[in-house]
């Protein structure tokens, strides 16, 4: 398993604390849990569905979610090989990049595909014409 951590585009950077990438091509079915800590710190992660997908419990989360700030922990799953990107955010972004009230997304998450779609903007098609981990990342 490799995980990589990214700096945000200085136009970003008081939005944005970092971005990561995680990514296995072990192939072992067996599903692997970790725990996600809560900091305070909303985020976002894009997981391309045939890539893994992650679950939390036996819920399957959104290809793309945005997820709030946690006040414990949160167990998710992987199994297989898998390629997922993050960005984790500072407290105040979720008010200044999309509007809303950070306690809207406190211990939950939100397709962000949906959200986008509302807003005329197809994230998902973008992000899966995109070939390259710098292009989803520039997209994102």
């Amino acid at each position: 398993m490799n995980y990589t951590q990214i700096n945000p585009p200085g136009c970003l950077k008081d939005y944005i604390r970092f971005c990561w990438v995680l990514q296995s091509t072990y192939a072992d079915q067996t599903p692997k849990a970790f725990r996600a800590m809560a900091d305070g710190s909303p985020g976002l992660i894009f997981q391309p569905a045939e890539k893994g997908i992650l679950y939390k419990g036996a819920d399957v989360l959104p290809e793309t979610l945005l997820f709030g700030q946690s006040t414990s922990y949160s167990v998710l799953n992987l199994k297989g090989s898998f390629h997922t990107l993050g960005i984790y955010f500072y407290p105040n972004a979720l008010q200044s990049i999309f509007g809303m009230n950070a306690e809207e997304l406190t211990n939950s998450c939100m397709d962000l595909n949906t959200f986008a779609e509302k807003h005329g903007f197809y994230l998902k098609e973008q992000l899966s014409e995109a070939t390259t981990l710098d292009q989803q990342t520039a997209i994102l």
